[in-house]
């Protein structure tokens, strides 16, 4: 039942009124009361919150589809790369570089993590294999549940050793 509010409070915190009415069929003020709490969760009906559980699935399964993308646009790229994690939007991407002056000079705006990153020293070239990519999943799951990204790098130090 917690992931049920949890991925429902997702949906309203990260998706705008128009946009789930739109997709789901949901009347927009309706979408809205609960966005901005004049209706509290615990008062949608089963019909709702079963409608915006399972949109939250799909943008969940949207998103570890763009960190496949991710990540096979970071392994096939020879020179200075960065994948990161929007929160906001809720989806990775990999930004590239033809040297690593133009990496160093790249700002992530708020609301985007830089998770992992090469450049073109051949001594800095690794690829992101199953481990990373596990830790990568940890990492946004940790940034999506509030955590800033000290936090998460330090509560998966344990779990992640000598792996990243």
């Amino acid at each position: 039942m917690e992931n049920i509010r949890k991925g429902v409070q997702w949906v309203l915190d990260h998706r705008t009124s128009y946009q789930v009415a739109k997709d789901l069929g949901i009347n927009n003020r309706t979408v809205n009361r609960y966005q901005n709490g004049e209706s509290p969760i615990e008062n949608m009906t089963f019909g709702t919150a079963e409608k915006i559980y399972n949109y939250y699935l799909k943008e969940m399964e949207k998103m570890w589809e763009s960190l496949d993308q991710a990540i096979e646009d970071f392994n096939s790229w020879n020179h200075a790369a960065l994948l990161y994690f929007n929160k906001e939007e809720g989806y990775f991407n990999t930004e590239v570089f033809s040297n690593d002056i133009q990496a160093g000079e790249t700002f992530l705006t708020d609301g985007n993590y830089g998770i992992y990153s090469k450049s073109n020293r051949a001594s800095n070239r690794a690829n992101i294999g199953k481990v990373r990519k596990e830790y990568i999943i940890d990492f946004a799951k940790l940034i999506m549940d509030g955590y800033d990204a000290m936090q998460a790098q330090y509560e998966l130090a344990d779990k992640y050793p000598y792996s990243i």
